[in-house]
Parts: structure tokens; C-alpha cells; sequence
């Protein structure tokens, strides 16, 4: 298909892939999307390797870059921060070429998360101030409720509730908001709220229903 495309225009493009929505479904985060099952985490980035290149070519470059956030993530789990900062700017500068602010904003959250991990308050804030400028540039609301869910992420991370987006204190909020395929996500977030204000009753009734969700629902599984 890849070779046919190209015979009719210099950069292939197909019109099945519009690219109107941010490419990880409006996830802050490549792994939460294609990753859910222990074991497999190098078969998937392995599969990322080989697909997405071609992919965002003959999609007009959407998900540029993305690639190298998973792997950005992965490295950061395993505690290799260099690696993990090397490879998100190597996405940054590959998905802005192509105006794929949703994986700026996967890439920045985590530079973000970097920062924390060295102790950095300044380039923690540099980067937050990034992320709010990455949504307001793509000018599309699921990009702009990308960046929110971003900052959510990091706030909750630090044990923060004070200014997280109204929608994600309800879940009715963060299933009218997010795709469907974020929607568990959202519903994961709004779970580690609920945990951080000691709201422990609605923690217990929603829990589980969530941990179904999020197992059965990853993109990972509908791409092998």
C-alpha cells in the first residue's frame, strides 16, 4: 500500500487517516495507550518501532515522534533518566516539525516528570509552562484537554488537588469530556484524586470497575 501511495504523490498520503485526533486518543502518556500486559513491553515498542515511521508517512505525520516517547517512557521506569531526556527531545523536535502537539505534550510531561526526579523545581516549572503553551498552540480542544489531563498527572503526582480541571472530579465529567478510549484513564486519575482526598468509600466502589476497564481496553491489543 505504502508503495503504491507513493507512485501517485511525492509523500504518500492516505485519506483514511484524517489525523484530527491527538494520536495517543488524548492519553498523556504513549505507554498508558499501547502497554497493559507484563512480559510484553519489548514486543511493543519493538512493534512501534517498525510501524509508526510508516504510518505517520502515509498519515500526513500524524504521530510523528511518538516512537521515541515510548521508548522515553519505558527508559524512565527503569530509572534511566539521561536516556529518557535524550529521547523525549528527539520527539519534540520530530512531532513539532510535523504540529503533533498531543505527542509535544506525552514527551514534555515526561521531561516534566524528569525534573522531579532530580529534584529540579525550575525545569519542573520551565516544563509545565510548556505544556500549557503546546495545548494552546494546537488550537483543538482535544488537545487542550490533553494538556489539562498533563498537568493533572503531575499535580497528583506531588499530592496535589487544588487546581486540577473541574471535569475530572466526576465521572461523569471525565466520560463526557475524553475519547472512549481514555476514557479508563480518566477514570484512573480520577481514582488516585479520590485517594489523595481520603475519599476512600467512593475509592472502593469504583476501583475495581476501573481496573477492568483499563485492562480490557488498551490500544496495545487492537494493534497486535
Amino acid at each position: 500500500a505504502y508503495a503504491w501511495l507513493k507512485s501517485i504523490s511525492d509523500r504518500p498520503r492516505s485519506i483514511v487517516f484524517q489525523g484530527a485526533m491527538p494520536w495517543a486518543v488524548g492519553l498523556p502518556s504513549v505507554m498508558a495507550a499501547y502497554w497493559n500486559t507484563s512480559g510484553k513491553l519489548r514486543k511493543e515498542l519493538d512493534a512501534m518501532d517498525d510501524c509508526l515511521p510508516i504510518y505517520s508517512e502515509l498519515a500526513d505525520g500524524h504521530g510523528a515522534g511518538a516512537e521515541h516517547v515510548f521508548r522515553a517512557e519505558a527508559d524512565l521506569a527503569r530509572g534511566d533518566d539521561n536516556a529518557a531526556e535524550a529521547l523525549c527531545y528527539k520527539a519534540i523536535y520530530r512531532a513539532r516539525n510535523e504540529r503533533q502537539f498531543g505527542v509535544c505534550l506525552c514527551a514534555q510531561r515526561a521531561l516534566a516528570e524528569v525534573a522531579v526526579l532530580r529534584g529540579s523545581g525550575p525545569a519542573y516549572a520551565a516544563m509545565r509552562r510548556e505544556i500549557a503553551q503546546s495545548a494552546e498552540e494546537a488550537g483543538q480542544r482535544s488537545v487542550s484537554r490533553m494538556g489539562e489531563l498533563c498537568l493533572a498527572v503531575l499535580d497528583l503526582n506531588l499530592g496535589l488537588t487544588a487546581n486540577l480541571p473541574a471535569w475530572l472530579r466526576s465521572t461523569e465529567g471525565v466520560q463526557k469530556i475524553l475519547y472512549a478510549h481514555a476514557v479508563p484513564y480518566g477514570l484512573a486519575i480520577h481514582c488516585r484524586l479520590l485517594l489523595e482526598e481520603r475519599r476512600h468509600a467512593e475509592l472502593h466502589a469504583l476501583a475495581e470497575h476501573v481496573r477492568g476497564l483499563v485492562q480490557s481496553t488498551s490500544l496495545g491489543q487492537n494493534m497486535n
